[in-house]
């Protein structure tokens, strides 16, 4: 579970970064969140998290960003 979330973030932020693609990037940094949870890894989750936002952010999703982000 930590690889596969470790990955999807990697992923996620390459897509949000590098790619401008906030809607890949979003269901990237989703996924990472479904598996640091189950993992109960609390530093990706964080990090998986703050992707999150970041990306719906990017969507223009500012209320639904605002609450991950809290």
């Amino acid at each position: 579970l930590l690889l596969h979330g470790w990955t999807s973030y990697a992923q996620g932020s390459f897509c949000h970064a590098l790619e401008a693609d906030p809607v890949v990037a979003l269901h990237h940094a989703q996924d990472s969140r479904q598996a640091f949870e189950r993992a109960g890894a609390q530093q990706g989750l964080v990090q998986a998290l703050l992707l999150t936002g970041q990306a719906q952010a990017a969507l223009g999703q500012l209320s639904d960003a605002e609450e991950v982000l809290r």
